[in-house]
């Protein structure tokens, strides 16, 4: 349940961009995809979330 509470948040436009970075480094992949699509995700974590091993993210 943890898991989709932080699908639902890296979804939000209201989430922060420190929770954005947070997220871009959760071990749950829907986290990660959904932090990848926020345009409010900064720069520094969208760098992150390309370098992804999963190549889904």
């Amino acid at each position: 349940m943890a898991g989709y509470r932080r699908v639902l948040e890296a979804r939000s436009s209201r989430t922060t961009t420190e929770r954005l970075r947070q997220l871009a480094d959760d071990p749950i992949r829907p986290v990660r995809l959904w932090a990848a699509r926020n345009p409010r995700t900064p720069p520094d974590a969208l760098d992150r979330l390309l370098q992804d091993p999963d190549s889904w993210v």
